[in-house]
């Protein structure tokens, strides 16, 4: 039996934000048919997996109610073994009162990781959420009240002007979350953002001053968009990056397990088909280099690689860092990643 981190998929939404290249929809019709071909995936790794850390992504996890929620929980509980030492839900603004906030608690999710997006109304109108800042403070205050071990926000930047990012830090400021998600927009092909021009010298100045800002509220970087205090990390995350064993079910979901990475397909409609039929729902597989693997997630967080499986030229010394048998970029590069990963692989 391997410890495996468990990704849940849940594919609906009530609207599709312009900058989301996940897979989603907006019709909810066929969330009760979903929830039990989660089911069958995930009696398919009986016997097989222990349960470590559980996270429900989408999507928007929080349309599911509480009874839905319990029911698959339940199902883990009693079919899977496991620490679940961690278990997180991802949260919309518009989701769930004090009581229900209190009910996810109780069924054993410790970590909320809420959808804020902006600390602007004009930023949340140009990302097209569906809240408002009243409701993202309402929401927070009662997230804060009930004691999860981490409540995570997460933010975008590169798209509002320095002064405007300084605003939004600011109410950072006067906000008691241990973790912070902040992402820099993507404009993904194929959603109404493409093409959609950034400018570099703007969003190099802006991770400047996310990077001061952040460690001046006590904040550590761990991940290239990941920040916590005391050491309050996402555990489930950390196994994408540090090349540890995660299964996920539901549509389009990814998993890395013995040995293999492989991924379900993405049209809903064929995954309820497979599913329903008793066949696998995944569509693409490959047995990874994983030497490669560990260089190119590795390099995205603080811990970095081992230094016997990186050979840097001299003319990359300059953008790493290195402590024991470790090698690290340093925090000021992260936006050059790509390029730098480029030349090394």
């Amino acid at each position: 039996m391997r410890e495996v981190g468990l990704y849940i998929h849940i594919p609906f939404c009530r609207s599709k934000c312009p900058y989301c290249d996940f897979t989603s929809t907006t019709n909810i019709e066929p969330i009760k048919d979903y929830l039990e071909a989660l089911t069958l995936e995930l009696k398919g790794y009986l016997g097989r997996i222990y349960i470590d850390t559980l996270y429900f992504g989408g999507g928007t996890p929080s349309l599911l109610n509480l009874r839905d929620l319990e029911r698959i929980l339940n199902f883990l509980y009693k079919n899977f073994r496991g620490s679940f030492r961690e278990i997180t839900l991802e949260m919309n603004p518009e989701d769930y009162n004090f009581e229900e906030i209190r009910g996810l608690y109780d069924l054993g999710i410790n970590r909320v990781s809420l959808g804020v997006q902006s600390f602007r109304e004009e930023g949340l109108r140009f990302l097209g959420r569906g809240h408002d800042l009243k409701l993202v403070f309402k929401k927070l205050n009662y997230l804060l009240r009930v004691p999860f071990s981490s409540v995570n926000i997460d933010l975008i930047y590169g798209y509002q002007s320095l002064g405007e990012l300084k605003e939004e830090l600011k109410v950072l400021r006067g906000i008691e979350v241990n973790h912070v998600s902040f992402y820099l927009l993507t404009p993904y092909e194929g959603t109404p953002f493409e093409g959609l021009k950034l400018s570099e010298d703007l969003i190099h100045r802006e991770h400047l001053l996310i990077s001061e800002t952040m460690k001046e509220l006590g904040f550590e970087r761990y991940e290239v968009s990941n920040w916590a205090k005391d050491g309050k990390y996402c555990l489930h995350n950390l196994k994408y990056w540090l090349l540890e064993e995660y299964v996920g079910v539901g549509v389009s979901s990814a998993s890395f397990f013995e040995g293999l990475r492989y991924k379900n397909t993405n049209s809903l409609r064929e995954y309820l088909k497979k599913v329903k039929e008793g066949k696998s729902p995944v569509a693409f597989e490959e047995r990874p280099d994983l030497k490669r693997e560990r260089i190119i997630l590795g390099l995205r967080t603080k811990f970095g690689v081992e230094k016997k499986l990186l050979k840097l030229p001299e003319s990359l010394k300059v953008f790493f860092k290195e402590e024991g048998n470790r090698i690290s970029l340093k925090e000021e590069h992260y936006l050059l990643l790509n390029e730098i990963l480029t030349e090394l692989i």
